[in-house]
């Protein structure tokens, strides 16, 4: 990983160092691997996509990694995956 990617704030958080090092190996094993400038444009969709909301986007990551994307997405409006929304009573 670059020192522009680490120096990201989202890097500061061990979550997201841990969800994103996990998507990388995911793209791994579906024979899928990243390149440098594809991490640079995930990053992108990850600050513009959870608004720079860290939380939101280790969602976002967790969603791609559950469902095996080669991409990240906006989050499903399923609760399971967004952090933002609160949960109904049952």
């Amino acid at each position: 990983m670059t020192k522009q990617l680490i120096d990201d704030p989202f890097f500061e958080d061990e979550d997201f160092q841990r969800a994103f090092s996990g998507y990388d190996e995911m793209r791994k094993k579906i024979k899928k691997p990243m390149t440098h400038y594809a991490m640079e444009l995930v990053m992108k969709k990850l600050h513009d996509y959870s608004k720079d909301n860290v939380k939101t986007a280790i969602a976002i990551l967790e969603q791609s990694i559950e469902g095996s994307w080669q991409g990240v997405f906006r989050l499903r409006e399923d609760d399971r995956f967004n952090p933002t929304r609160q949960r109904s009573e049952m």
